[in-house]
């Protein structure tokens, strides 16, 4: 036996007081929208009570009270108290309105959860590779170093074949430190090593992140100490009988647990005595964006290389522009420079050799750090940005149609929204409340 739905409904209405023309009305609309809810379900198998029960729960009876309620006040009355509609057209909204679209959205998303679901993931797989690649693409292409000024950095490069080279040899970087107009220092750096630490006074043995830097290489970025200082030219002049150490503000945290007491104590690095002056500033990651070094040291504290070695190429350059001087100006500069040093070094090994070894040209590349990963990973990294964003667009067409296949399931229960007074504006802010959730599920999915 069939429930009387027109029953169900009028005890629904009654605490509305309409007038009897209109409760009939609504109540034979209502009622027979149920009917067919309760007949689909049980066609699809489900049993009475189960059917009765997705009839009843179709409707958000708390929220139709309201909304009936406002469409049936008398005009006098409407026009003392404008409608919600007409106070959001004029750009206004309450609190209670927004909080009521929130809770009925949330309400029909717990009711659809397999779209729900499908629509989440969807959405998550999108904005979830995005976020990665594009991560990626910041710290590796778009960052600059956490320097004063970077924008006036520029590293020194050779021209090749397989794209640039950014190694040069020691008595090259004098060149360009001494004989230059353009830069207010020129600084140079080796590549980061794993190096065997030891801290002298616990014994422990551990790998480290160590680059080997010139005297002046903190003085020209503008990066302070934390604790301490950090190296002076005097510092790397010749063979100091106590060669410093500068760590890194994370290796200190990690290592020492930011005692202030580090300035003075002794480590060894490869069985090379140093001894720590200074911690870095937070963030400082030397010549490129996202390395991570553990302490820098000295050039001149090695002896396992010999500086004047002109045919090793091994240190990478860069220097400030001076204020005013521009990269054409500095480019011209440099250009000599190198062009004298290879007519000097064509005396100590043939000139196609030389040119294996310093590349085709040479160039000034600025834009504040990351250059070496910008140059490399440029093209694959900008294809998988596009392969990604295509997946993205591709699972905002899919969320697309499932929208629209579930509102083709909702056109009964949108036209009864319309025929008891909603406002179309009403009802479009309500689905774009729902959207809007579902797509903040997905993203933080």
């Amino acid at each position: 036996m069939n429930p009387n739905w027109k029953q169900i409904v009028r005890e629904h209405l009654a605490v509305l007081r309409l007038p009897p023309e209109r409760e009939i009305e609504i109540v034979e609309e209502l009622a027979l929208h149920m009917e067919t809810i309760y007949e689909d379900a049980l066609a699809n198998g489900l049993s009475g009570a189960e059917a009765e029960a997705r009839a009843l729960q179709g409707y958000d009876w708390r929220l139709f009270e309201c909304e009936l309620s406002r469409a049936e006040q008398p005009a006098p009355v409407r026009a003392i108290q404008p409608s919600l509609e007409s106070i959001e057209r004029k750009g206004g909204m309450r609190m209670e309105s927004l909080l009521q679209d929130l809770r009925f959205g949330v309400r029909m998303l717990l009711k659809s959860k397999m779209f729900t679901l499908v629509a989440m993931l969807s959405l998550a797989l999108g904005i979830g590779a995005n976020t990665a690649i594009f991560s990626l693409i910041d710290a590796m292409m778009l960052r600059m170093l956490p320097v004063k000024d970077a924008q006036e950095l520029a590293i020194f490069s050779t021209i090749r074949d397989k794209g640039p080279g950014y190694n040069f040899s020691y008595p090259l970087y004098e060149r360009f430190r001494d004989r230059n107009q353009s830069f207010t220092g020129v600084i140079a750096g080796a590549n980061i090593m794993r190096a065997r630490l030891i801290v002298n006074e616990s014994g422990v043995v551990e790998s480290a992140r160590e680059q080997r830097v010139s005297g002046n290489f903190f003085y020209v970025l503008g990066v302070g100490a934390v604790v301490g200082r950090m190296f002076t030219e005097t510092d790397d002049n010749g063979a100091p009988a106590q060669p410093a150490a500068v760590i890194s503000y994370e290796f200190w945290k990690r290592r020492f647990g930011l005692d202030p007491g580090v300035v003075g104590r002794k480590i060894s690095i490869n069985n090379t005595p140093l001894v720590i002056v200074g911690v870095a500033s937070p963030g400082f990651s030397g010549f490129e964006v996202g390395a991570r070094p553990d302490l820098w040291s000295p050039i001149h504290a090695w002896s396992d290389r010999d500086l004047s070695y002109t045919n090793s190429a091994w240190l990478r350059v860069m220097g400030r522009l001076r204020p005013g001087a521009n990269v054409a100006q500095a480019q011209a500069e440099m250009d000599l420079i190198i062009q004298r040093h290879l007519g000097e070094f064509s005396f100590q090994r043939p000139r196609e050799d030389a040119t294996k070894l310093w590349g085709n040209g040479f160039r000034l590349e600025t834009g504040g750090g990351g250059y070496t990963l910008r140059n490399q990973f440029r093209e694959p990294l900008l294809i998988l940005m596009t392969t990604v964003a295509l997946v993205l667009l591709i699972a905002c067409v899919n969320v697309a149609n499932l929208l629209m296949a579930r509102a083709a399931t909702r056109r009964k229960e949108i036209s009864v929204r319309l025929a008891v007074g909603a406002g179309r504006f009403r009802l479009i802010r309500q689905l774009l409340t729902e959207s809007l959730l579902l797509a903040m599920i997905g993203g933080v999915a």
